[in-house]
């Protein structure tokens, strides 16, 4: 497949420009309103990399015009839509309207977004929306965590891919084939993590503020506030003991960026960026599958998911059911060292002892999901009829 040229808007430090590397797209420039994003992003790659604000349409589409682009990708700024931003529209989700008009009007062959999940209830996505479909766009709309995707970090993002090709449904498949059943710790992600226990800053003292190593690690958020030397343990920290938080570099890393990317600005911004920046190996899984999409629209890759729809007739929502309820196992019993996600489940389901730490009337269900998944691997390793 021919390398797909892209517009990142609101390109940050670069999160979705470093996903991209590697794979079957190109950044061929990138859109920023804030000087240390910019100079960041400069530092790490070749890409035109263009100041501008992205409120002003008439401006941004003239100055992606001058580049080749099949497709725009972005994720505007999403404060105003989180709860750290109170949940509140402001102008700052106008750019999701921005974003939906640069598109129309540059009508590329396809566009990426990423949001937090409750943008999908705000006024500017509907209208956004609206505008796509008057363009003659077809969605592709999910929830992602990208502590299924690689990434120790338990982050939920809304992401939104726009075609004119109906067959961008199927795109969702490709998506959700690439998760991972059980989320990636930080263990996982860095197996030789000189800490087992952390503190996080958090928003209400009603809340944990330590956290183990082997479970991923909540959200990264744009601050990083060190542990005041009053706290007060909460009953659910991982330890008592006082422990230190992580540094800048270390929560870089939990966003799955190199340890060599040159981070510009003062410490605080540098923080932001980090926070505000999708992760790149989630960035990179979404990419793959839209380019992967791309190549052949009208397929649909199994997964446990599509899997559950076919052979038992569920429908998405029990499937995704399924799903949570395996997933569940790993909160009352870890993985072993090395050990992968299919020995852990088969292993838990010949000795479901560990069953006995879940509520009583979960117990069937978890027990019926683990039988789904069994059924599902030992049909995975049938041979099919070309085989024979």
């Amino acid at each position: 497949m021919k390398t797909l040229l892209a517009a990142d808007l609101f390109c940050g430090a670069g999160g979705l420009a470093q996903a991209a590397e590697g794979t079957d797209l190109s950044v061929s420039v990138s859109l920023d309103n804030w000087d240390c994003a910019l100079k960041t992003h400069r530092a790490n790659f070749d890409t035109e990399t263009i100041k501008a604000d992205l409120k002003d349409v008439d401006t941004a589409c003239s100055l992606i015009q001058s580049h080749p682009v099949e497709i725009i990708m972005g994720g505007p700024p999403c404060q105003d839509f989180s709860s750290a931003g109170g949940g509140v529209e402001g102008d700052r989700a106008a750019l999701t309207f921005s974003f939906a008009s640069i598109v129309t009007r540059l009508a590329p062959r396809i566009f990426l977004m990423e949001n937090v999940p409750s943008a999908q209830k705000s006024n500017a996505y509907t209208k956004a929306r609206s505008l796509w479909s008057e363009m003659g766009y077809h969605l592709c709309e999910t929830i992602v965590d990208s502590a299924y995707f690689g990434v120790p970090q338990h982050r939920r993002r809304l992401i939104v891919v726009g075609s004119r090709d109906k067959n961008i449904a199927n795109l969702t498949s490709h998506i959700h084939a690439r998760e991972s059943l059980l989320a990636t710790t930080i263990r996982d992600f860095w197996p030789d993590v000189p800490f087992d226990h952390y503190y996080r800053h958090p928003r209400s003292y009603q809340r944990r503020a330590v956290f183990s190593v082997d479970e991923p690690s909540p959200t990264i958020r744009g601050v990083n506030r060190p542990r005041p030397a009053n706290y007060i343990p909460h009953s659910s920290d991982t330890t008592k003991e006082a422990v230190s938080g992580l540094t800048t570099g270390q929560r870089a890393r939990l966003q799955t960026f190199p340890d060599d990317f040159s981070w510009q600005g003062t410490k605080s911004e540098i923080d932001q960026m980090i926070g505000n920046c999708v992760p790149p190996l989630l960035g990179k899984h979404i990419i793959e599958a839209v380019t992967k999409w791309m190549h052949n629209p009208t397929q649909t890759p199994q997964s446990l998911r599509s899997w559950l729809c076919v052979a038992h007739n569920y429908t998405p929502r029990a499937a995704g059911d399924v799903v949570s309820r395996l997933r569940r196992i790993q909160k009352f019993s870890p993985r072993q060292p090395n050990e992968d996600e299919e020995t852990f489940l088969l292993r838990i389901n010949q000795s479901r002892k560990t069953l006995a730490n879940l509520p009583r009337t979960a117990q069937p269900q978890v027990e019926r999901a683990l039988d789904l998944y069994e059924e599902y691997k030992s049909s995975m390793k049938q041979p099919t009829k070309d085989q024979h």
